[in-house]
């Protein structure tokens, strides 16, 4: 959903007045007209920038470039250009009393004031960066214990490979005790990295707090001040470096990614475990089989409409050792199953249980039919399904992904996070914070997700797209328009439309409470 920003004024050279903002033609100030650096690198003012900023996108005015924030605040401050601006200010005024030709005496406060205003400013500036690195701290510690307790996942089933219990099939997962090898060296390098740049982040947040100590303590005169601010400025440069590494390195998670597929390998073909049998023997006297659902005979879709069919699957994760999920496995109208996100829960003893991936080889690799059941404080609202067409591309997958829990995260029980454009055309609902349930979340769980290309669509009501690009902290929420455009648009990440159930967001809207709406269930149709 691409909404464009046109610049208006008189047109200038850039860098002709670069204490100005190129937009508003204002000077840049310390509070509403503070600069902001955009990722394309060209600089604006606080206040347009946030004027800028429509449907969680920025376009910027110089290169057309399409960034996605929710305020301006997301956007860095331009410490380099706040610091030649002060520069600039003090050759004016030594300019200004050189060229003076009546001395008069000043009072010493006031030829201090601006100085002693940027020690203010950059003591402010130290204070808010600290508070950046310790959550940025906080951060890496997650990292580097999510990526040990996959160690330790690894390292168990190698265990469990090369024990007896299984030593009829050893030689054939001797491939996959190799592969656990392989991922877990490669955490390990992950460790060590995120561990050095932990110790990093301590000598730079020691810098800082020298900064800020010799910026309180520093005397009056004005170049003392200007060497103590100087000297702030290269700590707050070098910090802004280490920041932008550590969200390169947070961002990178395909050795994750690669550690969860080999588990998942792995818990596969270690399947047959003591539990499963118990739940084996469990089984309803009228047990079924994968292929029984096909047919869809009398016996089959009773145990459906009772919800007495589950589908088996091991726990995907840090530290998951093996523990089942189940997913419910319903029927919907005559000729489509319903396989729904997995969840750790108990299934009754007189319960179905299948296999996870045996359901899941049923669906349609061409074209995915998602769903999404919605409803408020208990009352059920209805269903969306969504058509994920082609399924194999890579934000087709992570939609998927999330309406199953595959991976662990889901989609069920977050809620609509926002209207946009209520009532006119173009008008969405935003949703998919999995992670926080408040829009500040939804991180991607599939790297490289790209814009454009297979995605570059015509918008109409009902097309969902992503509300956030790869590497972002949203990048896996999602949009669905309710209504057309009002002139063709097309947007560069359409990977899906609603194919039936659109009415059930209309009234969700209608309603005006949009954020009491929560996904209940959430998972795939499998048409038979």
């Amino acid at each position: 959903m691409q909404v464009e920003y046109t610049e208006s004024g008189d047109s200038k050279d850039e860098g002709d007045n670069p204490e100005d903002c190129d937009v508003c033609s204002c000077p840049f100030n310390s509070e509403q007209r503070r600069p902001r650096c955009l990722p394309c690198c060209h600089t604006f003012c606080t206040q347009c920038i946030a004027k800028m900023i429509v449907s969680g996108h920025v376009t910027c005015p110089k290169c057309r470039e399409r960034h996605y924030a929710t305020s301006a605040s997301q956007f860095p401050a331009n410490f380099s250009l706040e610091s030649l601006m002060r520069k600039l200010k003090a050759r004016q005024m030594s300019s200004t009393e050189a060229n003076a030709t009546v001395p008069r005496k000043t009072e010493p406060s006031s030829s201090m004031e601006e100085p002693e205003h940027s020690v203010r400013q950059q003591i402010e500036r130290v204070q808010n960066l600290s508070a950046v690195y310790r959550e940025m701290g906080d951060r890496l510690t997650e990292h580097k214990r999510r990526a040990s307790a996959l160690i330790n996942a690894h390292k168990e089933q190698v265990k469990r490979i090369e024990s007896g219990e299984h030593e009829q099939r050893r030689q054939g997962l001797q491939k996959l005790s190799e592969e656990n090898a392989a991922v877990s060296l490669r955490l390990q390098e992950k460790v060590e990295c995120l561990s050095t740049l932990s110790r990093e982040g301590i000598e730079k947040c020691l810098g800082l707090t020298a900064s800020l100590l010799s910026l309180s303590l520093t005397p009056t005169q004005e170049e003392k001040m200007n060497q103590a601010l100087a000297e702030c400025d290269r700590c707050i440069c070098i910090q802004d470096a280490w920041l932008e590494k550590c969200k390169v390195t947070l961002s990178d998670d395909r050795a994750a990614r690669a550690s969860q597929e080999v588990l998942a390998r792995t818990r596969d073909a270690l399947s047959v475990t003591s539990l499963t049998g118990d739940i084996e023997r469990s089984r309803h006297s009228s047990s079924i089989k994968v292929e029984d659902l096909l047919e869809l005979g009398e016996g089959v879709q009773s145990l459906l409409k009772d919800g007495r069919v589950f589908a088996l699957h091991h726990k995907i994760g840090e530290g998951g050792g093996g523990r089942p999920r189940f997913a419910k496995v319903s029927l919907h109208g005559q000729k489509n199953l319903c396989l729904h996100h997995l969840q750790e829960r108990e299934v009754p003893l007189d319960s179905t249980v299948l296999s996870y991936n045996e359901i899941h080889k049923l669906a349609n690799t061409e074209e995915t039919i998602a769903f999404l059941d919605f409803g408020w404080d208990g009352t059920d609202l209805g269903r969306v399904q969504i058509r994920l067409h082609p399924a194999d591309t890579g934000r087709a997958k992570q939609f998927a992904l999330l309406c199953t829990a595959l991976w662990g995260p889901t989609y069920a029980n977050t809620r609509l996070l926002a209207v946009g454009n209520r009532g006119a055309p173009s008008e969405f609902v935003r949703g998919g914070d999995y992670q926080h349930n408040n829009g500040t979340g939804g991180a991607s769980l599939l790297p490289g997700l790209r814009r454009g290309g297979e995605y570059w669509r015509q918008q109409v009501s009902g097309s969902v797209m992503a509300a956030g690009s790869w590497g972002d902290a949203c990048s896996a929420q999602f949009i669905i328009s309710t209504r057309n455009p009002a002139s063709a648009q097309r947007d560069d990440t359409i990977f899906g439309q609603v194919a039936d159930g659109l009415q059930v967001l209309n009234a969700a809207i209608k309603d005006g409470r949009i954020t009491r709406v929560n996904v209940t269930d959430c998972g795939i149709m499998i048409p038979l």
